[in-house]
């Protein structure tokens, strides 16, 4: 609706253009007319382009907003184009938290100067003053510890050599490479694909530049030929790659360096290095699983385990030497699928023990185990005309020292999962006791059946909900039941309600007291009937505003096993 004032003009204007009468257009009612307009037009609810103005309103600008000349702005799609940004607050995107543990999104914080995200892709260079792990620090691949650069840019000089630009971090850093230096250069592409390349080159003679300021360091280097380098394949070098130097063709000095990989699971000090491919003789040290060159020289017995870490060096001096016994090994042992009489098949000599006799290749009982050894290991020692001489107790130390006899931790299949013994001769079934853990599959938990969907009307909600123990891939409910009926479990049903997702429960749902069907406790009513007399609100007080309910069932059995499941109930 107009103002009285729009009103007035109105009329004042229509007058003056249907006047009939001569003369009576006076200059004194048209200024007045004109003077009532601009009164209007002074006061008037309008943005001011002139002079400085605000709305108290939302202002859309369809074709966007363009700031200073023009160049900068906001456009019609929302994204913006600004020469900077100050502020003094939070920057953040939508929906963001800083939180370290469970934050989401980009979160600027500019009275901290923090940022918190969820990644960082850099693709050039990032300085830092401090690096801080979070507790554990995870290496891998593979590392060199000598002089070593980033490539910043490649030259093809044409001529079958290439010219590396090395990053320079600072003034008056420089590269430490030298004539005749073996490089060794690796880039990952850094996609889902996982390719990387690996470049073997060696430094020209008198190709390294060093120069002043922020100008790159340069070397000069040839690649090596395909089949002088590991893996038969050679690849030129790329920008961002970082190289290390792996020996020199000609200075003994050189030639050595520590190496540390996490791919070949060792350490090695490494020396007279001259060539890309590592030859027997150029391993002075290592610790761990020792490289095949080093069987194929003849320079380790045959009969090792080559799986077994071990310390290979060229010059110990020690004071003292002791001898000690490894550790049997622990054999995680399948023996198929979970029985209340396991048993064995008996792979030693005939024999007598303890007045019974056994003979190879008969099932003999053999209980589960945990970090044992097993009854067929046990009697295939005893039973060896070798140690007849030995006690019981003389015959175990042997085993335990020097006769590396493998000890056994039992791993059975039950309810469609692979669990794993940890008590000794245990009896007891997989799921229901604490002497078994899950290795593999789907954990003990609670799943629900509904008397009808979970989408109900409003003012009309009266199903009931049954909660199912699954173990692995099976439903266990029944069998459970029926130890419960026979006496030799417990099983005690608890059931809460939820207003939110997340858990979070109002005073009236901790005041709830759930419905369940007579004689079967894992079986739930809800009832939430507005027209019906007795009116049992099962949904709580905010069902009639918020879309959904959650309910909570945790299951705990004598044995120890604890179940849970968490279900929804939504409106339509």
């Amino acid at each position: 609706m107009a103002s009285l004032s729009t009103d007035k003009v109105r009329t004042m204007l229509y007058g003056i253009r249907d006047e009939k009468r001569t003369h009576a257009n006076t200059a004194a009612r048209v200024g007045d007319a004109l003077l009532e307009l601009l009164g209007l037009l002074t006061d008037a609810p309008y943005l001011r382009k002139d002079i400085d103005d605000s709305a108290a309103g939302v202002i859309t600008l369809v074709k966007g907003l363009a700031v200073g000349k023009g160049i900068h702005g906001i456009g019609p799609d929302g994204l913006a184009s600004l020469l900077g940004v100050i502020f003094e607050g939070i920057l953040k995107s939508k929906g963001a938290s800083p939180s370290f543990s469970d934050g989401k999104g980009i979160w600027m914080d500019a009275r901290k100067g923090t940022i918190a995200a969820d990644g960082l892709d850099v693709r050039g260079w990032m300085r830092v003053a401090k690096l801080v792990y979070n507790m554990v620090q995870v290496l891998e691949q593979d590392y060199r510890f000598s002089g070593g650069a980033d490539i910043e840019r490649v030259t093809d000089n044409g001529d079958g050599t290439f010219t590396l630009h090395f990053h320079k971090e600072k003034e008056g850093r420089h590269v430490t490479f030298a004539d005749f230096d073996i490089l060794f250069g690796k880039v990952d592409e850094l996609t889902d694909s996982g390719l990387y390349y690996t470049s073997w080159m060696r430094v020209c003679e008198g190709g390294i530049t060093l120069n002043d300021g922020m100008t790159p360091d340069t070397a000069r280097v040839e690649l090596w030929e395909d089949g002088a380098v590991p893996g038969g394949r050679n690849f030129q070098p790329r920008d961002m790659m970082t190289v290390a130097r792996s020996g020199n063709t000609r200075n003994e000095e050189r030639q050595s360096y520590w190496e540390l990989s996490t791919t070949d699971e060792r350490i090695a000090y490494l020396w007279h290095v001259d060539q890309p491919v590592l030859r027997a003789d150029n391993y002075a040290l290592c610790l761990g699983i020792l490289p095949n060159v080093l069987d194929e020289a003849g320079v380790l017995p045959g009969w090792r385990d080559r799986r077994m870490p071990s310390l290979y060096v060229n010059t110990v001096f020690y004071e003292n030497a002791h001898h000690i016994y490894y550790p049997p090994r622990i054999v995680k042992e399948d023996r198929g699928e979970w029985t209340t009489s396991p048993t064995a098949v008996y792979t030693g000599m005939s024999g007598t023990w303890q007045g019974e006799q056994f003979v190879q290749g008969q099932a003999i009982a053999e209980p589960y185990h945990f970090e044992s050894f097993s009854r067929n290991a046990w009697l295939t020692q005893r039973l060896s005309p070798a140690h007849r001489s030995l006690t019981d107790e003389e015959l175990r130390q042997r085993m335990m020292k020097g006769m590396h006899v493998e000890m056994e931790t039992s791993r059975v299949w039950h309810w469609g999962a692979l669990w794993e013994c940890l008590a000794e001769g245990t009896s007891e079934e997989p799921g229901l006791s604490p002497r078994w853990t899950m290795v593999s599959g789907q954990p003990v938990r609670v799943d629900f059946f509904f008397s009808r969907g979970t989408l109900v009307w409003i003012d009309d909600v009266r199903l009931t909900v049954e909660a199912r123990i699954l173990i692995g891939s099976a439903d266990v409910t029944d069998e459970l039941l029926e130890k419960v009926r026979q006496g030799t479990i417990a099983i005690s049903w608890k059931w809460e309600r939820m207003a939110f997702e997340d858990g979070t429960q109002t005073a009236a749902d901790e005041l709830w007291q759930p419905t369940t069907e007579p004689g079967h406790p894992n079986v739930l009513v809800i009832d939430h009937r507005l027209n019906d007399p007795e009116r049992r609100t099962d949904c709580g007080p905010l069902w009639e505003s918020d879309m959904h309910v959650w309910f909570r069932c945790t299951a705990r059995l004598s044995t120890g096993t604890e179940a849970e499941g968490e279900m929804g109930v939504g409106k339509v």
